[in-house]
């Protein structure tokens, strides 16, 4: 497995630690479950950085993949993570994090 590591803080500066401990694993679920060709597994670990008030993510790929193929995955996050329950608000222009 390859990793790459992320800090992500939201566009609005809100943070709500109670919030995303409840949206988070709800959508890392979602994330580490859809389907995949063979040989490209993948898998995101997240966790809630409340000293900086950012989100640290991990995100491990089977094969090595471009700098630009890491970011898109993580806007893919991002958007399953702006559907979620009370993230609507965090949502500024279309924008909810940046690394």
């Amino acid at each position: 497995m390859h990793y790459f590591n992320f800090s992500a803080y939201f566009v609005c500066g809100k943070f709500n630690a109670a919030l995303l401990q409840a949206v988070i694993p709800t959508v890392v679920g979602i994330f580490n479950s859809l389907p995949r060709k063979k040989g490209t597994r993948m898998r995101i670990d997240v966790s809630i950085n409340t000293s900086n008030e950012c989100l640290d993510i991990t995100l491990g790929t089977e094969k090595m993949c471009q700098p630009r193929n890491c970011l898109r995955r993580m806007q893919y996050f991002s958007k399953i993570l702006a559907k979620q329950p009370g993230m609507r608000n965090y949502v500024i222009n279309g924008e909810l994090l940046r690394s």
